[in-house]
Parts: structure tokens; C-alpha cells; sequence
């Protein structure tokens, strides 16, 4: 699971490798990048999602 900014940059990656199947709850600390709105997609065998993320402060 990888954390793009609106420009497409990657600036972060918050899962590198595999995880169990099931329900996983993450927790992110934004402190160090500015407010505004970022993506994060998660990407599967053959399934990707991406989806719109607002950071507040």
C-alpha cells in the first residue's frame, strides 16, 4: 500500500510485503506531510483500487 500526493509523487509507503488475508486496520501518521489530498492504492495478485485520502491539521 503505497501513499501518492496529487501530483502523482509517491511519499510514502505504508505496506510493503504480504499480510494475511482478512481485516487489517492501519494506522498513519500524517504529521510530517502538509494538509491537502492525497491517494493511496493497494494492489493484490491482480486486483489495484485507488482511492482519494483528505489530510487535515
Amino acid at each position: 500500500m503505497e501513499l501518492y500526493n496529487v501530483r502523482g509523487m509517491k511519499v510514502s509507503t505504508l505496506v510493503d510485503g504480504e499480510v494475511e488475508p482478512g481485516k487489517h486496520r492501519l494506522q498513519f501518521d500524517g504529521s510530517h506531510l502538509p494538509a491537502g489530498v492525497y491517494f493511496y492504492r493497494i494492489h493484490t495478485g491482480n486486483f489495484v483500487q485507488t482511492r482519494k485520502m483528505v489530510l487535515l491539521k
